[in-house]
């Protein structure tokens, strides 16, 4: 009866509901330390358990209810293959060519938003090395199926590519305004990510290069 229920629900209904459980609470914490007073770093240890758990059983939920609707990992592109993680580690350099040229005229126009984003303290010292490799793994999975694969995927069917890809950057611009300045580099990120996906229909090569991005930026400012 509820797989029932569930099935028949718009396509619309199902993206709002995946998208509010899977960044809405991310999004109303980041909006809130935006604007917060805090000088704290807003990533520490206690923070990155807590994500871990958080996607964990969101992960689970949230996948348990698209199989139910007739969504598989084949579907959004998460295959694993020595192709897809090589076509990672690639991927994640180029991201960090395309960052190091945008950050010159970034750097060049805006010096304020440069020595913001250059200071900005965002990560507590001493996080564990086996906590950082364990976000780096579980958080690109469960961001990408969701932010990436599936929300792609299902609002190009809905409302077509260019609204695909902008609902995708939007939403993660979002859960990561938190950072202040650097999440300026969250803009071109995405759109690799998107446009690489569009193209490519293949998501693990995606979820390679953002945890290597995860991991070298938590491990170098830790």
């Amino acid at each position: 009866m509820l797989q029932h229920l569930i099935r028949q629900l718009p396509s619309w209904v199902e993206a709002a509901i995946v998208i509010a459980f899977a960044f809405g609470y991310s999004i109303l914490s980041s909006l809130y330390l935006l604007f917060s007073d805090s000088t704290s770093p807003p990533i520490s240890s206690t923070v990155l358990v807590t994500l871990l758990v958080y996607e964990v059983c969101v992960l689970v939920m949230l996948w348990g209810f698209l199989t139910m609707r007739g969504w598989t990992f084949e579907a959004i592109g998460l295959r694993l293959t020595v192709r897809g993680v090589l076509a990672g580690v690639g991927l994640a350099a180029g991201i960090w060519v395309a960052l190091a040229i945008l950050w010159v005229p970034v750097a060049m126009l805006f010096p304020a938003v440069h020595f913001s984003a250059a200071t900005a303290n965002l990560v507590s010292k001493g996080l564990p090395v086996l906590l950082i490799t364990a976000v780096s793994l579980l958080n690109p999975v469960y961001e990408e199926i969701f932010v990436c694969g599936y929300l792609i995927t299902a609002v190009e069917k809905m409302n077509g590519v260019t609204t695909a890809v902008n609902a995708s950057v939007a939403i993660r611009l979002l859960y990561h305004l938190y950072q202040g300045a650097p999440a300026i580099a969250i803009v071109p990120i995405g759109l690799i990510f998107a446009f690489f996906y569009i193209r490519s229909r293949q998501l693990w090569p995606i979820v390679v290069a953002h945890g290597i991005n995860d991991f070298a930026s938590l491990l170098a400012n830790s």
